[in-house]
């Protein structure tokens, strides 16, 4: 299966998890394409002084491969200045959001991975 990038959804969200401005995806693979295994596979892209708001991840984990701009990801105990080429991971459980505080757009790559919060017997 091949998807052009002309095919591929767009979704302008303003106030992205209560973070300030618009964020921009565009969807890899769509969350139904994906089953059980994953929430999200997009491109982000942040404006300057956008951001994606505090938010946990609950029944799931994200990773974030930064390709374009600079900002920062506060956590909950720390804070990091990402440029591309950085790679953010969220574990379930885990809280962060995203800010560009750089001049120019930033870009990241973000996976959504499903957690299987079941455990396995006698594992």
């Amino acid at each position: 299966m091949l998807r052009k990038r002309e095919e591929r959804r767009c979704q302008v969200i303003p106030g992205m998890k209560g973070g300030a401005g618009e964020f921009r995806l565009l969807h890899i693979a769509e969350p139904s394409e994906m089953g059980d295994k994953a929430a999200m596979f997009a491109v982000g892209c942040l404006p300057p002084g956008a951001s994606v708001g505090k938010h946990r991840h609950q029944e799931s984990m994200e990773v974030c491969c930064f390709l374009g701009g600079s900002g920062m990801v506060r956590e909950e105990k720390a804070e990091y200045a990402v440029s591309a080429g950085d790679v953010s991971i969220c574990f379930e459980g885990g809280c962060h959001e995203v800010i560009n505080t750089g001049s120019i757009e930033m870009v990241y790559l973000a996976l959504v991975i499903k957690m299987d919060s079941k455990e396995e017997d006698g594992v």
